[in-house]
């Protein structure tokens, strides 16, 4: 676009994050004015950067903060022209969004009672959404304890109750149990499918079986380096078979993933592994993302990253190991038991407005993934869940549980203490 809002008052343009960008933004004047505030904006076009635009020295950080005005400063400033009079300019190579109606597709009576939260509904009668929200919400007891038995959610020791405080600062889930997630994850006939990943022969199927497997191997191997149960272990991978591996295997062993997106640069691994005090880093030697190959432990070498456990890794710093060389070969997945509010995963926010904040999952997470999964994605047995993404961000830990528990409503039921593949320890 050839002209941009250049010469009028910076301070009633919404400003960019930063000088590389340059979207277009259309005035939008069928708001009351107020001031100059009462126009509201749907995109923006000023090459500015935070203090001011490019052709307004006036127009300072002082006088505008947070992406436009301060709220206080309401001054006409060079005799600019009323915010009304500033011409719209819009530039026709980007496309407009095509108006579409508020209901795109509306399911039958038959659709929507096939679907989960249709079964809900017709199992206590309610004729509406409205009304099994109402009960959720009214009589989380009774809801969330349907939802355990509906994923047949695992326990070594059952808990007294569901809910054991209406606190909402402290509410007390499960009070009393004994469990591992994991066990409920991998609670399914070990010939069907897991994962399923793209490689270069195409799609490969990772069976239960196997994960199961793996996921034994890397607790084995957590377990013979001397890693504890409550220690903290990042990785820093995209999502793929191995990645999903070490995230069950970590909290198998009763350990704290540290999720770190793989496309982060080196201070930000750093800041991240330092704030949850990660005692090890699990990664991939390198990864191809749009054509560019990202070398992921590289980065993590420059973020001084402690143990590095490195899939398809050659040549590597004095006590970091391969993935081949970590694992053990384990018969029986060994899992320590654990109360639910047992931290599995600390999360991160973007940290764009600041040093990152960590986000602690507890073991009832997964249930709420799951129930998510269940009743609003309304996955069933046998589906295929995709979503791209990975371990750095919530929807990677949310992919493996939403799919990996929500297996089949009619699959036989194995309690904790009668199956022989998985021994526990308690915590």
């Amino acid at each position: 676009m050839a002209e941009s809002w250049a010469g009028y008052d910076a301070c009633r343009i919404e400003r960019l994050l930063g000088s590389d960008r340059h979207i277009v933004r259309e005035l939008d004047t069928t708001r009351t004015r107020t001031g100059h505030h009462g126009s509201s904006w749907r995109g923006e076009c000023c090459h500015g950067q935070y203090g001011h635009c490019s052709k307004h020295d006036h127009c300072t950080e002082s006088a505008c903060t947070n992406h436009g005005c301060s709220s206080s400063d309401t001054t006409v400033r060079d005799g600019s022209p009323d915010v009304s009079e500033i011409p719209v300019r819009y530039d026709h190579s980007m496309p407009r969004i095509p108006e579409v109606p508020s209901i795109v597709w509306q399911p039958d009576e038959n659709t929507v009672a096939e679907t989960n939260i249709g079964g809900l509904m017709e199992s206590h009668g309610f004729s509406s959404f409205e009304e099994l929200h109402e009960w959720s919400v009214s009589d989380p007891e009774a809801f969330w304890r349907e939802v355990i038995e509906e994923l047949d959610i695992e326990f070594s020791v059952p808990p007294t109750r569901v809910l054991g405080s209406l606190d909402p600062t402290n509410p007390d889930w499960l009070p009393n149990a004994q469990m591992n997630i994991v066990v409920s994850c991998l609670d399914e006939d070990p010939n069907s499918a897991a994962i399923i990943s793209g490689g270069s022969d195409g799609l490969v199927t990772t069976t239960v079986g196997e994960l199961s497997s793996l996921v034994a191997n890397f607790a084995a191997g957590l377990e013979r380096a001397g890693f504890s149960a409550g220690d903290a272990v990042a990785i820093v991978m995209p999502m793929n078979r191995e990645a999903v591996a070490a995230y069950l295997g970590i909290i198998a062993a009763g350990g704290v993933v540290v999720s770190i997106a793989d496309s982060f640069a080196p201070e930000e691994i750093a800041a991240r592994i330092a704030i949850a005090n990660a005692k090890s880093v699990v990664t991939q030697s390198g990864a191809m993302r749009m054509g560019r190959d990202m070398r992921l432990y590289e980065k993590c070498l420059e973020a001084d990253a402690p143990m590095c456990i490195v899939v398809g890794g050659q040549d590597l710093r004095a006590g970091d190991i391969g993935w081949d060389e970590f694992v053990v070969t384990a018969g029986t997945l060994d899992v320590v038991m654990a109360s639910a509010s047992a931290h599995i995963n600390i999360l991160f926010s973007s940290g764009t407005t600041g040093e990152p904040k960590a986000i602690p999952w507890t073991q009832t997470t997964p249930i709420k993934s799951a129930m998510d999964g269940r009743y609003h994605q309304d996955i069933r047995h046998g589906d295929v869940v995709a979503w791209p993404t990975n371990l750095g961000w919530m929807m990677g830990p949310w992919l493996i549980f939403a799919s990996l528990l929500n297996g089949s409503n009619d699959r036989a039921v194995r309690r904790c203490a009668d199956d022989p593949r998985v021994r526990r320890v308690r915590r």
